[in-house]
């Protein structure tokens, strides 16, 4: 079986210019082809959860990259995902009350646009699904900072 990788079905924001969009395209096939193959540790201070009685978002910042091959070789990069109309399978006031440490996140497709996101955190399990989940930033390490590319 083919092996599809999940940031092949992941959409990058629309208000990114169309330039920085195709070098963002091309840094994350050559960095992170493979970084959903296993749970992702974030930290707590890397993940928002917010919840306005309509609809859930999160947003998170994915663990620093760094590039191997290409024009970005030796480089370090840093992506931000967002996701909006989540179902959860939880309780959400519970979830946005509590104090969260950090997360171990795992995110697969399913079929037809369909994500599923596992939670895990203060030793519960979360699955959330979604349609949506889009690429809103991507970093590159200059010295000590990290800053946004365009």
């Amino acid at each position: 079986m083919e092996k599809r990788y999940i940031l092949n079905f992941l959409r990058i924001s629309e208000g990114i210019p169309a330039r920085a969009a195709n070098k963002w395209r091309h840094i994350l096939s050559t960095c992170w082809n493979n970084i959903f193959d296993g749970k992702l540790l974030i930290s707590n201070y890397n993940f928002v959860l917010m919840n306005d009685n309509k609809r859930l978002t999160i947003n998170f910042v994915l663990p620093p990259v760094e590039n191997k091959n290409t024009y970005f070789k030796n480089d370090i990069f840093m992506i931000s995902l967002s996701m909006s109309d989540i179902i959860c399978s939880e309780n959400l006031q519970e979830i946005l009350n509590g104090n969260i440490g950090s997360i171990e996140l795992s995110i697969s497709y399913i079929e037809d646009g369909l994500f599923e996101i596992f939670l895990y955190f203060d030793n519960k399990y979360i699955n959330l699904k979604t349609n949506d989940i889009l690429i809103s930033s991507l970093y590159k390490k200059d010295s000590n900072d990290f800053k946004l590319i365009f």
